[in-house]
């Protein structure tokens, strides 16, 4: 099993004394996720040394995230707030009720790349209009996002200025940052909790 070999490769390398080989053994075990983890609980067991077991709870956990929140959460890379057309200056069409606006595109991100721009309104994805009015738009928008797998390919129709526009945008995975700060504190605090236990068991 090519997993299991490159595991037994890079699990020494943990605690090599040339840097270089620590990081890269690192980021490749981080990369096998899950199928190494049976072996790095049995060297951390093993080890005197503290920074391979520094690592090995790094390599673990980050692996973990990665598997269950970050791949797992759809991001756009805007910020939201609720469209109300009856409020909005300049050229809109006040036949549309439901969306949401954007206020803020981050770069970088899907969002940015798709061309979509502060104050746009998203009035549809994938053809299905955008549901709930105020709050309740933003909030349920939010949440569609982050159900779609990272690298998934979304039509939004975008209303700008008087105009509809079509744009595709590549759903981007959640950044770290906002799983801990936003939706998902709680989980990323349960699992820092989950692996301060896991070693010893």
């Amino acid at each position: 099993d090519e997993d299991a070999a490159n595991v037994d490769r890079w699990v020494p390398l943990l605690g090599s004394p040339d840097y270089k080989q620590r990081e890269t053994a690192t980021t490749a075990l981080i990369e096998i996720g899950a199928p190494a983890f049976a072996k790095l609980r049995t060297a951390y067991e093993q080890a005197d040394d503290l920074e391979a077991r520094l690592r090995i709870e790094q390599v673990v956990r980050t692996a973990y995230l990665n598997r269950y929140v970050f791949d797992r959460n759809g991001f756009l890379g805007i910020s939201l707030a609720p469209y109300e057309p009856k409020d909005v200056k300049g050229p809109r069409r006040t036949d549309i009720e439901s969306g949401v606006r954007v206020t803020q595109v981050i770069a970088n991100t899907g969002a940015a790349k798709a061309g979509l721009r502060a104050d746009d309104v998203i009035t549809a994805m994938n053809g299905t209009p955008v549901s709930g009015t105020g709050v309740e738009a933003t909030s349920r928008f939010s949440d569609s996002i982050r159900l779609i797998p990272p690298g998934t390919k979304v039509r939004l129709t975008v209303l700008r200025d008087a105009h509809a526009v079509n744009l595709d945008a590549i759903i981007g995975r959640c950044p770290e940052d906002n799983v801990r700060r936003v939706r998902f504190a709680g989980l990323y605090d349960q699992v820092n909790e989950r692996f301060g236990t896991w070693w010893f068991k």
